[in-house]
C-alpha cells in the first residue's frame, strides 16, 4: 500500500471514531478521494497559528504535503492583505459531519456553495456521479483551478463562478444544497431552489443547521452537536476611524453588571452552547477586545456597544440596543431551561427572510425571532 494511500485509510479510520463518518458509502470516498492533489499549496494552521507555506512542486516539501493533507486539520489556501482567510480546505471531520448531515441518496442532485479547493466537490461526486454536482464559488481563479484538478482525478461537476447569496436556479431544483462557508442570514433564493422534503445544510454563527424544505415552503431543523468556525461566504461589515469614534463618542447608560463578561464562553469550550442564542440574537459576530484595561463588547450591526471599565462592576451601554440586558437576560433563560446544549437548538427560516430559533421543536414555547438588523445582510438577494 502507498504511503498516501495508507494515509487516508488512517483518516477514514479516524472519522469513523470520532462519529464524523458512518455510511459505508461517504467512507469509500474518504479512502478514495487524494485530498492531497486537491490542495498542492496552502499553509497549515495548527492550534490557531498559520504556519509556513508548504509548496508541493518543491521536492523537499513532498512528505510534509502528503502528511499534512491527511491530517484532520484545515489548509489554508488563500490569505489576503490584511491577514483574512479568503479559502481553505476545511478540517475533513467537519465535512464529514455535512456530508453526513446532508443525508444524500442515490441519484440526488446537490448544488455546493463553495467551491474553494474542490476536494468537498470531488467528495459528492465519488458518492453520487458528476453529472449529479453543481458547484459554485464567487472567486473566478478558484473555480478554474479546482476545474482543472477535478478534471485531472476524472471528476467533471459543473462548475460556475456565481454569488452564492443567490444560488444557482439554472440547474435548480435540487434535492440537497450544502454551504461549506459560514451564511447569515440564510438566503431565501436557497429556499426557492430545493426541493420540497430537500435538505439545506449549511454553517451559521457557532453552528451547523440542517434545514428541511418543507411544502409551506419554510426550512427548519436543528444544530449540529459540535462548533464550525468558517469563512463568512458575505463579508462582515468593517469599521474604519470615523466610525469607532462616532460609535463611542455616544452616551453611556450605565448600571452594575450581574455577571461578567466571561459568560458569554458559558458552555464549556466544547459546547459554547450559549453562543447559539449570543450569535443569533445579540451579534452575528461580536467584537470582544481590551483597550487601555477596559473590556469591550460590540455589535459591528448597528454600533451598539458595551464596556466594563477595569477594576470595576459597573458595564456602560450605548447604541440602538442594550446589548449587556440583552446578553444577561438571555443568560439567564438559558440557565433556567437547563442549559440546553447546541444540538436541541433549531432554526426555521421563512421565504420572506424571517429566522426563528427555537429550543427541541419548531412549534416549542421557547422561540425568539432573530432581529431584523441582524439579517439585514444580503437580503436584497
Amino acid at each position: 500500500m502507498s504511503r498516501e494511500r495508507e494515509l487516508r485509510h488512517h483518516l477514514a479510520r479516524h472519522l469513523e471514531d470520532l462519529g464524523a463518518l458512518r455510511s459505508p458509502a461517504w467512507r469509500r470516498c474518504f479512502e478514495v478521494v487524494p485530498r492531497h492533489r486537491l490542495i498542492p499549496r496552502f499553509r497549515p494552521y495548527v492550534q490557531g497559528r498559520l504556519l509556513e507555506e508548504i509548496d508541493a512542486t518543491r521536492p523537499d516539501s513532498e512528505a510534509a504535503w502528503i502528511e499534512y493533507a491527511y491530517r484532520d486539520l484545515p489548509a489554508i489556501t488563500r490569505v489576503d492583505e490584511r491577514g483574512y482567510f479568503t479559502s481553505s480546505s476545511s478540517m475533513p471531520s467537519l465535512m464529514a459531519r455535512m456530508l453526513k448531515l446532508l443525508e444524500v441518496r442515490d441519484g440526488d442532485t446537490v448544488l455546493e456553495i463553495g467551491t474553494g479547493t474542490g476536494y468537498n466537490a470531488a467528495l459528492l461526486c465519488e458518492r453520487l456521479g458528476s453529472e449529479q454536482v453543481t458547484s459554485i464559488d464567487i472567486q473566478a481563479d478558484l473555480v478554474e483551478e479546482a476545474r482543472g484538478r477535478l478534471a485531472e482525478l476524472g471528476y467533471h461537476p459543473h462548475l460556475a463562478i456565481a454569488d452564492g447569496v443567490g444560488g444557482y436556479p439554472e440547474r435548480a431544483p435540487y434535492d440537497r444544497i450544502i454551504c461549506t462557508g459560514m451564511a447569515w442570514p440564510i438566503p431565501t433564493a436557497w429556499l426557492e431552489q430545493v426541493r420540497p422534503g430537500g435538505r439545506i445544510v449549511s454553517v451559521v454563527p457557532e453552528g451547523c443547521v440542517a434545514l428541511e424544505r418543507r411544502e409551506d415552503e419554510t426550512a427548519s431543523g436543528h444544530y449540529d452537536r459540535e462548533s464550525y468556525r468558517f469563512m463568512p461566504i458575505q463579508p462582515w461589515p468593517g469599521t474604519d476611524s470615523e466610525r469607532i469614534a462616532t460609535a463611542f463618542a455616544q452616551a453611556t447608560a450605565d448600571r452594575e453588571s450581574a455577571y461578567p463578561l466571561s459568560v458569554l464562553d458559558a458552555g464549556g469550550s466544547a459546547e459554547r452552547s450559549f453562543q447559539v442564542l449570543v450569535r443569533a440574537l445579540v451579534s452575528p459576530a461580536p467584537k470582544v477586545f481590551e483597550h487601555a484595561g477596559d473590556r469591550y463588547l460590540w455589535s459591528l450591526e448597528d454600533d451598539s456597544w458595551a464596556r466594563f471599565p477595569a477594576g470595576s462592576r459597573i458595564v456602560q451601554q450605548a447604541g440602538p440596543r442594550r446589548l449587556w440586558d440583552l446578553v444577561e437576560s438571555l443568560f439567564e433563560r438559558w440557565c433556567r431551561l437547563g442549559a440546553p446544549n447546541r444540538e436541541r437548538f433549531g432554526l426555521t427560516v421563512t421565504p420572506a427572510g424571517e429566522h426563528t430559533l427555537w429550543l427541541d421543536r419548531p412549534d416549542s414555547e421557547h422561540r425568539w425571532a432573530v432581529p431584523d438588523v441582524l439579517l439585514e445582510r444580503g437580503s436584497d438577494h
